[in-house]
């Protein structure tokens, strides 16, 4: 409508929006064919939205995301900023980073950050534990495969930040000359962001069997975890066939979604 957009219905997974005076949720602005092309958030303050609690999941307990409802509820177009949009502003140069890498990164970030506690519980708790599996009774710390899992999970979540260090470093090479990343640079970006969750997932997976039945007590930190790190990667963030396709797409010269990485291309003509 003129002026804005006016909103009805639910919106899924706010985090935190107990604690928050504001909340952003996401919409597509479509053209008069029904095509997507753009992605908005658009800022509601509190007073204009319901918070429904139903928050009642096997993962990410504590971030409290619960679902927002709304009626009728006119937000303004000067707090509708496109997603999709990236160009050249007169901000500060931090926020030349691309809204994709930031705002994915963030959840990647955490993810990694879960897996590395599982890695510490595993090895806080192998560490004086007494294989009772055999007749030997040894150590947990001396058998091959206790060492061997713990060393491959290492090895997949030293690789997770090693590249989400090397992909803000990348970004922050283009940013801090006021330049905007290019477009292959911010595909690849995403390639590597979204990796994080399936990769830290095969991680802590790696580990868990090798606690035994001690792992699956509540009491037990691995199994939090567990769940938090099988939930942090079902976000829309961790989507590897996606950000994998697009990356297949951008190297062969096809098309990409209009409302990603800023692009906003016409499809080709058909020749037939």
């Amino acid at each position: 409508m003129e002026g804005g957009y006016k909103l009805s219905g639910q919106w899924k997974c706010s985090s935190g929006t107990d604690h928050g005076q504001w909340a952003f949720v996401g919409g597509l602005v479509h053209d008069e064919n029904g095509v997507a092309i753009d992605r908005i958030a658009l800022l509601v303050p509190r007073t204009q939205y319901n918070i429904i609690d139903d928050w009642f999941v096997f993962g990410l307990c504590g971030t409290g995301s619960k679902s927002l409802e709304m009626k009728d509820v006119f937000v303004p177009e000067y707090r509708t900023p496109s997603l999709s949009a990236y160009q050249m502003n007169d901000r500060p140069s931090s926020y030349l980073h691309p809204f994709g890498t930031i705002f994915c990164g963030s959840v990647s970030a955490a993810i990694a950050g879960f897996a590395q506690g599982a890695i510490d519980t595993y090895i806080e708790q192998m560490s004086g534990r007494t294989l009772s599996a055999n007749a030997s009774m040894k150590a947990a710390n001396v058998n091959p495969a206790v060492r061997d899992r713990l060393g491959h999970a290492v090895a997949k979540v030293r690789s997770c930040r090693a590249r989400l260090m090397y992909l803000m470093h990348e970004s922050a090479d283009y940013v801090y000359r006021r330049e905007l990343v290019p477009e292959d640079i911010r595909v690849g970006h995403i390639l590597d962001i979204s990796r994080v969750g399936f990769e830290c997932s095969e991680a802590v997976m790696k580990l868990f069997p090798a606690l035994g039945a001690r792992g699956l007590y509540s009491d037990n930190p691995m199994q939090r975890f567990l769940r938090d790190i099988l939930a942090g990667s079902n976000h829309m963030t961790q989507n590897i066939d996606d950000s994998a396709g697009f990356t297949g797409a951008r190297l062969l010269g096809t098309d990409l979604p209009p409302t990603a990485y800023g692009i906003k291309r016409k499809a080709p003509a058909d020749k037939r």
